[in-house]
């Protein structure tokens, strides 16, 4: 068993700010439209440009069917992918055949501009992880571009495993960051609470005990020298 595939050394796990980026989705196909899907949740400013794109008539993700949402691009065009695509775009994702996946790259990876590649991830420069959120907490799991679908059977097994306290933990702590002056006070008691009791009570459904602690923090920090 190897950490990476051979010839390629582990990948960077990332976590992109896309609010305000405009992003190239080339394709129309269920895996487009959930790119789409999480472009769009991201704040993207998403071009998707395929043969068969229906403007906000595209097929909706599983999840999305009841509610009747639509997921629809910024600047959608129905025609087939061309060099021209790519200007101003700051990624890319390519979710349509083989042959055009492997000309998209091919262009933006001359223009320097990242892709990822549906059908050959390490054809592409970014692979998309399987994703797993609680509120404010968001686990992401990849495989260097060796085997995504290990990363969606592992992701859908967090459920089990990862207490709904978690996510309570989580915004805790930012209300802490938000509350304390930026500064090496701040992080070391951020630290210090993180490490403390206030995620054993929240286990333990001690919601009081949790928010004295909390308020302990912050006031240990606000209090004057």
């Amino acid at each position: 068993m190897t950490a990476s595939a051979p010839g390629h050394p582990p990948w960077l796990p990332i976590h992109l700010n896309l609010d305000g980026r405009r992003v190239l989705l080339v394709g129309a196909g269920p895996v487009a439209q959930r790119r789409l899907r999480a472009l769009v949740e991201a704040g993207a400013v998403v071009r998707q440009v395929a043969p068969d794109l229906v403007s906000g008539e595209g097929e909706l993700p599983a999840d999305a069917a009841e509610s009747a949402e639509r997921w629809v691009p910024a600047e959608g065009f129905v025609r087939g992918y061309a060099a021209m695509d790519l200007e101003g775009c700051q990624l890319v994702m390519a979710c349509a055949t083989p042959e055009v996946n492997a000309a998209v790259a091919a262009d933006a990876q001359r223009l320097g501009v990242w892709v990822a590649r549906a059908d050959d991830v390490l054809g592409g420069d970014v692979e998309i992880p399987a994703r797993w959120r609680l509120g404010g907490l968001v686990l992401s799991l990849g495989t260097s571009g060796q085997a995504p679908a290990a990363s969606a059977v592992l992701v859908a097994r967090l459920d089990r495993h990862i207490p709904a306290a978690w996510g309570v933990f989580v915004a805790g702590l930012a209300e802490a960051r938000a509350r304390m002056a930026p500064g090496l006070a701040r992080m070391n008691r951020l630290r210090a609470l993180a490490r403390g009791p206030f995620l054993a009570y929240l286990e333990a459904g001690d919601e009081a005990g949790a928010q004295a602690e909390l308020q302990r923090a912050i006031a240990a920090v606000e209090a004057p020298p």
